[in-house]
């Protein structure tokens, strides 16, 4: 594809056409509208240029001398997918028009026996450009929106686990401090009974130091005490098990 200073690229057209008066004249058409054209007489040539070389259209006549033209665009799809052709047919050949478009071809054009189908060509080019491109950057939007989808979805159940997660691990918090409580709550009623009976010098005489130190004993467990208790109501809370009666 050429590209002149100031001036957007021309547009490169493989041009197949084995008539000699029908080339030239399509070549001087398309190149007075900026069209750059290469020509090739037989459909084997037009494959192997094809093949080393890309062209934004392939502009194909619908009978040749060594293969038709449906059999060239079929070639053309395996070694160029998703380019641009159009087949231009005889007049009267409706079959031809109608087996191109079945083979892939973006569109078709009949020649006219005055040659103003010449007139049209540029603008059925550009008119099929333009719907290729309209069609790609809507396939290339769908393919975005379905990815943003998939990650959307990826992302969600990623979610899901993390909150699954959060709960298990929640659950285990409160089984941890539900286990906890009750456990300590059984071995400081125990202290507490039997402070309370050397307290009560039933286990013999009890000095007023080891008063003292009996009553702090006391204290702490009565403080220990309330933390459990607020331990076991915290998780009731949480596991919503617990009632407040507001007043």
């Amino acid at each position: 594809m050429e590209r002149v200073m100031g001036e957007q690229p021309r547009i490169s057209v493989l041009l197949v056409e084995h008539d000699e008066g029908q080339a030239r004249l399509t070549t001087e058409a398309l190149e007075r509208e900026g069209f750059t054209v290469e020509l090739c007489r037989t459909g084997r040539d037009a494959i192997d240029r094809a093949f080393n070389h890309d062209y934004r259209v392939h502009l194909i006549e619908a009978k040749l001398p060594d293969m038709s033209g449906v059999e060239i665009l079929r070639r053309l799809n395996t070694i160029k997918p998703g380019s641009v052709s159009i087949v231009v047919s005889d007049p009267g050949d409706g079959a031809a028009a109608v087996a191109a478009l079945k083979a892939g071809a973006d569109n078709y054009l009949v020649k006219s026996p005055t040659m103003e189908h010449l007139a049209a060509l540029p603008v059925v080019i550009h008119e099929v450009l333009e719907r290729r491109h309209v069609r790609d950057e809507r396939e290339l939007l769908q393919s975005e929106l379905w990815e943003n989808a998939r990650l959307l979805e990826e992302r969600n159940v990623e979610l899901r686990r993390a909150n699954e997660e959060l709960k298990r691990l929640d659950q285990l918090k409160s089984d941890f401090i539900s286990m906890v409580s009750h456990e300590l709550r059984t071995p400081l009623s125990t202290i507490k009974e039997f402070s309370e009976i050397i307290a009560d010098q039933l286990a013999g005489p009890v000095t007023d130091r080891q008063r003292e130190y009996l009553a702090i004993v006391h204290a702490n467990i009565d403080r220990i005490t309330r933390i459990i208790n607020d331990l076991l109501d915290i998780a009731k809370i949480e596991a919503g098990r617990l009632l407040l009666n507001k007043s």
